[in-house]
């Protein structure tokens, strides 16, 4: 029997579950089934376990060819292996063509630009005016000769030109430390993400959709070693975990976790998680009497209070003879109205009922225990989700559910294929009972003999035993299963080389075929690594890096606001390798054109650090060589001494003779 809620905010929490539930138990979206009954469909489908209805049809089935179990584990093993390394994170951070940048690295933009200017005249005196030398780039009043001047005012010009590429890598330097920074958190032991990541793909092409809870920050220790030895840190750490999406139930105006009414997680605590409650910061907004009533409550209560799930009747106690010490809560994050918050008791947030917050609210046994307006700084929901195709619901269809008409149909072919090979591997015997004594007995074993009566005037003519042969049908039972696995890579996706199989045929006898067939197969995954990108990589890392920005631990000149994250899918991976791959090809050739002077030797220095960077080395120690090739060639000590004059166009490219 279900629990009554005891406050007007647990009411509403509970309301929208229930209607979060019945829309996902009720709608069709594929085949004629629902979200629910989809997750109980792929879980025997992956599982290998014959559905009820399969049973009831066929109860002498007992094997299970497991289509989708080889599909979906090849597809997750392909893409984590390919475009998943645990070296790489799943994001780059991205810069502007032209970042913004504060006061203090503007002036150190200014301050690059004046020293480069006064490097190129002081090199221009040193090289043309040595000490004892007649010569002069000056007229007699001190300033620089016509020709001189026209010049330094082109190197001022150039300079100023390069004030672009000098905000680009001071904007990159702080991209490329907001990557490192975000990759050591992931690589945290303690923020979950390896395990996250692992179960990501496994989801996303099993089931209708998948949810991960992101950026849910807790205190860890840390252990590191100082000069003195071990000493033991506590911090604030972000963590990550992969949510059962049976357990999400996310509202019917959502296209995912992130938009709608809201989203409810169904998450068991303990009695020990529930006195740690207690001891988080009260700005999280757990209620310490409420979780003392609740913990009182629960020495009676059974976990089932939501009447339906969790179908363990098990009490809550302390008893030795009990096991089970948990209580299923419900974690809501949604939107509320002003309005609707002053009317639970949460004030500073007026009473409009047109401006809405997206709260975080968790409920137990019917009583609300926290209730807090997310302080995110983007205000963004911690629950991430997407789907395998984006259909504009935050549910979609997944390769394991395009595969289940497949799956059943394999599996009754097996079936007769055995039955099969049962009954054409012997013949079929049919005694005629009259010319034995005692046919009932009759059994034929190998060289067992059985004697029969002999032939009697007027008695029936005929053999006393008759045989039937079964037709052997493998040849097409084979063809058929055939036919039905190349329709399977067709409808999901996934080709069947993924698992390392081939069905034949021409498209994949030779090479070419064979890497189309691959390209083919990673291309009808691209759109689902972009929804992933989109609706979880991206936004939930953006969320990470604005949490980073308020943190101490980041240094003042690297809190940049204006980087954006990129998700690195299939599509971004790929692009990447490509542009890196033509750059290392094309690097003779520029290095040869920077040499001669057809080109900046900048250019070189700065394709040398893109390739370093693709290749996943740190590039900030290595500075940006922005110095000019005219430069290069001015302040090379001259062959003749002689240099431009006042009443002559200066040429760098010519061979100059005579004297200042």
């Amino acid at each position: 029997m279900a629990i009554k809620p005891k406050d007007t905010l647990a009411k509403l929490v509970m309301a929208r579950l229930e209607d979060a539930r019945q829309y996902r138990n009720n709608s069709c979206i594929f085949g004629g089934k629902s979200v629910d009954a989809w997750f109980d469909v792929v879980d025997c489908d992956y599982n290998k376990i014959h559905s009820d209805c399969e049973k009831k049809a066929y109860p002498e089935m007992s094997g299970y060819f497991g289509l989708t179990n080889l599909k979906t584990d090849a597809a997750v093993a392909h893409v984590k292996t390919k475009y998943a390394h645990a070296v790489d994170a799943p994001f780059v951070f991205d810069i502007s063509e032209n970042p913004e940048l504060d006061e203090d690295d503007e002036k150190w933009v200014t301050a690059q630009l004046d020293m480069r200017t006064g490097t190129t005249m002081r090199d221009m005196q040193l090289v043309y005016e040595p000490a004892g030398s007649s010569r002069s780039v000056l007229q007699a009043n001190r300033m620089l000769k016509p020709a001189w001047l026209k010049f330094a005012q082109e190197q001022r010009e150039e300079v100023k030109g390069n004030q672009i590429e000098l905000r680009i890598q001071k904007a990159r330097e702080a991209a490329n430390f907001h990557q490192s920074f975000v990759k050591d958190q992931l690589h945290n032991p303690s923020s979950g993400w390896s395990q996250t990541a692992n179960t990501l793909f496994f989801d996303l092409l099993k089931d209708p959709y998948c949810v991960i809870a992101g950026n849910e920050y807790r205190s860890v220790t840390d252990t590191i070693w100082s000069g003195s030895g071990i000493k033991f840190v506590s911090k604030v750490v972000p963590t990550w975990r992969r949510v059962d999406p049976r357990n999400v139930y996310i509202s019917s105006d959502s296209s995912s976790a992130q938009d709608g009414q809201g989203v409810t997680e169904l998450i068991e605590r303990s009695k020990n998680d529930l006195i740690g409650l207690k001891e988080l910061p009260e700005e999280l907004g757990y209620k310490h009497d409420e979780i003392d009533k609740l913990i009182n409550e629960c020495g009676i209560q059974k976990m089932d209070w939501l009447g339906y799930g969790y179908n363990n009747n098990v009490g809550w106690n302390d008893t030795a003879q009990t096991t089970v010490h948990k209580i299923v809560c419900l974690v809501h994050q949604g939107l509320l109205s002003g309005d609707e918050l002053s009317n639970h008791g949460v004030t500073g947030y007026g009473k409009a009922k047109d401006v809405y917050f997206n709260c975080s609210i968790e409920v137990c046994n019917g009583r609300t225990i926290r209730c807090q307006v997310i302080k995110a700084p983007d205000n963004r929901r911690n629950y991430f989700s997407a789907s395998y195709t984006a259909n504009g619901n935050y549910h979609g269809v997944s390769p394991a559910m395009k595969l289940h008409d497949r799956q059943v149909e394999i599996n009754r072919l097996m079936f007769s294929k055995a039955r099969n090979q049962h009954a054409a591997s012997g013949a079929t015997l049919f005694p005629n009972a009259q010319f034995f004594e005692d046919p009932e007995s009759f059994n034929l074993e190998p060289y067992e003999v059985h004697w029969a009566k002999p032939q009697m005037s007027g008695q029936p003519q005929g053999r006393a035993i008759d045989t039937f042969q079964v037709q052997a049908n493998f040849r097409l039972y084979h063809a058929e299963i055939r036919d039905i696995m190349i329709l399977a890579d067709e409808e999901c996706g996934i080709p069947s080389m993924f698992s390392g199989l081939s069905r034949g045929g021409v498209s994949n006898s030779t090479l070419g075929g064979a890497v189309l067939q691959q390209t083919n197969g990673e291309l009808g995954m691209e759109s689902a690594i972009i929804n992933l990108d989109k609706q979880v990589i991206e936004p939930m890392f953006t969320q990470t890096h604005l949490y980073n920005l308020q943190s101490k631990d980041i240094p003042k000149h690297y809190k940049r606001g204006d980087l954006q994250v990129m998700g690195r899918g299939i599509y971004g991976k790929k692009q990447e390798e490509m542009k890196n791959r033509a750059m290392a090809q094309f690097l003779p050739r520029l290095d040869a054109d920077a040499q001669s002077g057809i080109v900046p030797k900048a250019m070189l220095k700065n394709a040398m650090k893109q390739i370093y960077a693709g290749q996943g080395f740190d590039t900030s120690y290595m500075q940006g060589g922005m110095a000019s090739n005219e430069v290069d060639r001015l302040t090379a000590p001259p062959q003749t001494g002689l240099s431009p004059t006042d009443n002559r166009t200066y040429n760098p490219q010519q061979n100059m003779t005579g004297a200042f």
